[in-house]
């Protein structure tokens, strides 16, 4: 392959796409569903049948390169948005190992991560945009893409592969605010963008009525993400919002102004960059990941696990080998030496002294039956055991007595939605504040709804006023579709915070 080309490969939930770049010319592009064949393989894997759809694409694109960037769907990352005071990159960093611990469901360890900042001085502050991805899932594409024999230089979410060519475009080039609003013929994702980061990301599946597109849920479902993004980020502001997908028509478009009350405009391929053929957003989105190098994007995520940086205590030493010091310092111990002698012998007289106190009192000192036979240190022993025991038991029923309105809170049936349930729920107490984190599934074969359910609970938690005394910091931190024993559920996990 010349080292001027570049593939850009998609991963989606339902389709693939490849895209063949010459510099910065569009040679050749493809597009296939992952279950176009299912007639034929429909009993394998579904591991296999993702190669299968790859290895179709790649042949009818006639792409024989082996060095490949991806973008890949959106749902298999983490997005967060941070908040922290101004510091310098060194200190930013580390300084992240502890808010992934603090809202992150999942340990730094877990994941290949990446992240970008913009400075604020007007209100002192570090604006983080994070990115990540649990190794599980990037070994698995990568295990993927390896049985084709294909090699992974770059990955990126979907909606980073976007922004990078609607950023180019000179219509968007002055948005900073704005979001991304993807949509295909199975699912949709909102990425908000503020000072063109990443900020938030969700995903709802693509409802049908009789096999067409259902307008009406589409536009409910949009509309509840962004009165959710509104509410959790009260000081960011969305300039427009970009619609990419041919499912959407002028219509909805309509729709969704006057639904949302901003300025709503749809894009094509055409709109972005010059091509035979309008191409579909999958390989819009495998173009984008193509143009990493070509196109300056303010966020080129690199995902890799990182180390936190120990930084070893610098010793200090001291020369006192010259003549001058040493004879100083001989004085000094000579003179130390002898006031060293004469504490020796007040503190021992003072000693032998006591010691006999102790002895008569001993005699004198009355023993209870079942400590008879016990030396002096086998007491202390066992008395220190016991406070010990006292100590914890007094902890335990002020931690529990503290935490207990917010389990009875769960234990009431109206706190929670119909169709939610939890999967787990954690919570320690660190120093002298509680932290915890809950987790859950909610089931309604209707994204939208699901959507709704979490959020319910979410606002649920948020308004008791019992909770808010243990939990000052209540958030939600991932909401993504999954499938829990075939069948497609929406997964969350909510974050505690005193």
């Amino acid at each position: 392959m010349a080292k001027k080309e570049k593939i850009g490969l998609y991963l989606g939930v339902n389709s693939v796409a490849a895209s063949l770049l010459e510099a910065k010319k569009i040679v050749t592009t493809s597009c296939t569903d992952i279950s176009s064949d299912q007639d034929s393989i429909e009993s394998l894997q579904e591991n296999v049948r993702i190669q299968a759809s790859l290895n179709k694409i790649l042949r009818e694109a006639h792409i024989e390169g082996k060095n490949i960037n991806l973008s890949l769907a959106d749902r298999n990352f983490i997005f967060r948005y941070l908040e922290l005071p101004l510091m310098g990159k060194k200190d930013l960093e580390s300084s992240l190992f502890f808010e992934i611990e603090k809202y992150i469901p999942f340990k730094a360890e877990e994941l290949l991560w990446d992240y970008q900042y913009v400075q604020s001085k007007s209100d002192k502050k570090t604006k983080v945009s994070f990115i990540g991805i649990r190794t599980s899932n990037y070994n698995r594409v990568k295990d993927i893409l390896s049985q084709l024999d294909l090699s992974l230089e770059a990955l990126e979410p979907a909606s980073i592969s976007l922004a990078r060519l609607v950023k180019s475009s000179k219509v968007f080039s002055k948005n900073q605010h704005f979001a991304i609003l993807d949509v295909t013929d199975y699912e949709g994702y909102l990425t908000f963008f503020q000072n063109e980061l990443p900020v938030f990301n969700r995903h709802f599946d693509i409802s049908k009525s009789e096999g067409e597109f259902d307008k009406e849920k589409f536009i409910e479902a949009v509309n509840y993400s962004f009165q959710y993004f509104r509410r959790e980020y009260k000081k960011s502001d969305i300039e427009k919002i970009i619609v990419i997908g041919d499912v959407v028509d002028d219509q909805t478009v309509v729709s969704l102004k006057e639904t949302l009350g901003l300025d709503v405009e749809k894009v094509v391929s055409s709109d972005l960059f010059s091509y035979k053929k309008q191409l579909a957003i999958e390989e819009i989105k495998a173009l984008g990941v193509a143009q990493r190098e070509n196109i300056n994007y303010k966020f080129k995520p690199i995902l890799k696990k990182r180390e936190k940086e120990i930084v070893a205590e610098k010793s200090s030493s001291l020369d006192f080998t010259t003549g001058w010091r040493y004879g100083v310092l001989s004085s000094v111990a000579v003179v130390g030496a002898i006031a060293c002698f004469s504490l020796w012998l007040h503190f021992n007289f003072k000693v032998l002294s006591k010691e006999e106190n102790l002895i008569a009192q001993r005699k004198n000192m009355k023993i209870v039956d079942n400590l008879k036979g016990f030396s002096r240190k086998q007491i202390d022993e066992l008395v220190t055991k016991k406070k010990n025991q006292i100590s914890y038991i007094k902890g335990r029923e002020s931690t529990y007595s503290k935490i207990w309105p917010f389990l009875r809170f769960l234990e009431q049936k109206k706190n929670i939605p119909d169709h939610l349930w939890l999967e787990s729920l954690n919570i320690k107490l660190t120093e002298s504040d509680y932290k915890g984190r809950i987790s859950g599934y909610v089931y309604f074969q209707d994204s939208v709804k699901e959507s709704k359910a979490v959020d319910k609970f979410v606002n649920n938690l948020k308004s008791n006023k019992d909770i808010a005394n243990i939990f000052s910091g209540i958030q939600l931190d991932s909401v993504r579709k999954m499938k829990l024993n075939t069948y497609p559920v929406t997964s969350f996990d909510i974050s505690l915070d005193r």
